[in-house]
């Protein structure tokens, strides 16, 4: 009778242990996934808060406004895209809060331009909504 007992004392140790040993190894997966999203995260959380706008396109030319959002230390500067297609192009000069730029353009086909703002840290935020690009004075 003895044996009988100490055999259901230790099965039910290893059981105990085993389930320990899961949770610890479910619990490294899940952490360590959480620490990459929010570090994902932490980069991106200044896109939100920067606000450019395209006032107006032409073929050559296209004039951008940053309304207010973002801090003044963000230094912030532009990925132009014709018809989604990056264009290798960027905003000359940073751009303060409620500041307006015309930038110049070599003509390139496209309807449609967009700009991606671009962060300090090089962090690519989302495209703009489109702008429609006219054929005359913007």
């Amino acid at each position: 009778m003895i044996k009988k007992a100490q055999s259901q004392i230790i099965t039910t140790v290893l059981i105990i242990l085993l389930v320990l040993a899961a949770v610890v190894i479910v619990w490294q997966v899940v952490r360590s996934t959480i620490t990459e999203g929010t570090s994902e995260l932490e980069g991106k959380v200044g896109c939100f808060e920067i606000n450019l706008e395209i006032t107006g396109a032409n073929l050559t030319h296209i004039k951008v406004i940053r309304n207010p959002g973002g801090s003044d230390d963000d230094a912030i500067n532009g990925q132009i895209f014709r018809d989604s297609i990056n264009t290798d192009a960027v905003l000359p000069n940073d751009l303060d809060e409620l500041d307006t730029d015309t930038i110049p353009l070599i003509s390139i086909a496209g309807q449609e331009i967009q700009i991606a703002p671009v962060l300090g840290d090089d962090t690519l935020c989302q495209l703009t909504p489109s702008e429609t690009v006219i054929d005359g004075a913007i």
